[in-house]
């Protein structure tokens, strides 16, 4: 993939623990969020670390859904209906691209790749009102424009490939980032190429970083970033990682 050109970092990293269902919201693609907000859009992708045993997300709509359908069940307060529920496990990936409607419900935590964008249009809140009653902002008419009603939703889990102390598998490839799921059974070495640093993400187990003549510990919610200057590095322990990169 050629190398793109960014006046700002171009990711944002997550991670979420959502004890309750966020709102119901979608981003635009980068044309018309620079268009109508002067920022980029939104493109991420959601690998599942753990969840409840009846966990479930909003990917999308239901088959059949319009845009008028879904603008009068807004109006009359029956969006539910049209609320494309799946249900998800522990290793789940979920890609997002802009335009698709989502939101994470309860008992489930993510890592959570996205563009570095703040442009979010939120759909709906489930009626929810703050303590002075008042329901928050919601971007309806944005929203409606940039919405893809044939998203439907899909959910994949990896495939691994059993290499040498390691597996590995590619969960996301796209034009704003590459997603790798990383499980080290012993020793996993690799370098960065001075063209994309690379953001480790633990999701579970632990080990040790041998980088640039010293040793780091790695956990569980660690996050850390190799720089992309061309610099070989290891990792020992038994572990899964995520690995970021462009």
């Amino acid at each position: 993939m050629k190398a793109l050109k960014y006046d700002r970092f171009p990711l944002l990293i997550k991670y979420i623990d959502a004890s309750d269902k966020l709102s119901v919201q979608v981003h635009p693609n980068d044309e018309y969020a620079i268009k109508n907000e002067g920022d980029y859009g939104k493109t991420e992708m959601w690998y599942v670390i753990d969840a409840k045993e009846d966990a479930k997300l909003i990917y999308g709509v239901k088959e059949a859904t319009t845009r008028e359908k879904f603008k009068k069940a807004l109006i009359n307060k029956k969006l539910e209906d049209y609320l494309n529920y799946v249900s998800v496990k522990k290793g789940d990936v979920i890609f997002i691209p802009s335009g698709t409607l989502h939101s994470i419900l309860g008992g489930i935590v993510v890592a959570e790749i996205q563009q570095n964008s703040d442009t979010t249009y939120r759909v709906y809140d489930w009626n929810r009102v703050d303590k002075d009653g008042k329901p928050r902002e919601l971007h309806i008419e944005k929203a409606l424009d940039v919405i893809d009603f044939n998203i439907t939703g899909k959910i994949l889990s990896p495939t691994l490939q059993k290499l040498n102390g390691y597996s590995l598998s590619n969960l996301a490839k796209c034009d704003y980032f590459n997603v790798d799921e990383i499980r080290i059974e012993s020793k996993y070495s690799d370098k960065t190429n001075e063209e994309t640093f690379y953001i480790f993400m633990c999701i579970e187990g632990s080990g040790k970083l041998n980088y640039n003549g010293k040793i780091y510990p790695i956990f569980g919610g660690k996050t850390f970033m190799i720089p992309a200057k061309e610099e070989e590095f290891e990792i020992d322990g038994q572990l899964k990682l995520l690995k970021v990169y462009l």
